[in-house]
């Protein structure tokens, strides 16, 4: 009977596990499709395809979801475990690969010990953005200076905003980690939401010449790159 019993599990736990490997592959293939093959120039339209594929990644989490948790509902407790060793092991790999890129970018490595996650350095991004630069190198005008200064504030804001959910990063459990990867995704995308309207009305107010200045500072086309990886 027992025998029965685990070979019953065995063939759910693998059904289960196939179903996730065809939600995993429709989902890779709509990211292809959605992710761009290139980058506009404009600034304020590469953060509209960050948001655009924030989004997409998001929705593809959520869709996936239910499906792994299925799975990992049927595993027994060492299965879990060993799935959950898995995942500390993958994740300590992934932070050793950030922290390499971080240093090659001249990252400051006092952030500590988050400085590997993926969420934290999406808040260093945004903290990063050369708001004195654009200042100083664009020979803004009172009223242009105010609206950066509202630009810098929206911001600051969506950094605030994701490095709260950034605290979710340290759930063990599979089923845990996509929910707190979805809600990160989530919040990114509300703060470049957010940030998109201040800084299209910022860039209506600049010359040409500014524009130029300014596309010579902000980069947002690694913060796609960043999102899509």
């Amino acid at each position: 009977m027992m025998l029965l019993k685990a070979s019953s599990q065995q063939k759910s736990q693998h059904k289960a596990l196939e179903r996730i490997q065809s939600e995993a592959l429709d989902t890779a293939e709509t990211l292809g499709a959605t992710c761009p093959k290139a980058l506009p120039k404009g600034i304020n339209e590469q953060l509209a395809i960050l948001s655009h594929t924030l989004e997409a990644m998001a929705t593809s989490l959520r869709a996936l979801r239910p499906t792994f948790a299925t799975f990992y509902g049927l595993l027994d407790d060492e299965q879990k475990a060993r799935l959950v060793a898995m995942g500390v092991s993958n994740n300590s790999r992934a932070r050793s690969e950030q922290d390499g890129r971080a240093t090659g970018r001249n990252i400051d490595k006092r952030s500590g010990s988050k400085q590997g996650s993926l969420c934290q350095q999406w808040v260093i991004d945004l903290r990063s953005w050369p708001v004195r630069q654009i200042e100083d190198r664009a020979s803004l005008s009172d009223e242009q200076r105010a609206t950066l200064y509202e630009l810098a504030a929206a911001i600051y804001r969506a950094a605030g905003r994701l490095g709260a959910s950034c605290n979710a990063d340290d759930r063990f459990t599979p089923p845990g980690r996509l929910e707190a990867r979805q809600v990160q995704l989530e919040a990114l995308q509300q703060g470049v939401d957010a940030i998109r309207p201040v800084f299209s009305r910022f860039e209506s107010e600049l010359t040409d010449v500014q524009r130029a200045r300014l596309g010579s500072v902000v980069n947002v086309s690694t913060e796609v790159t960043s999102a899509a990886h």
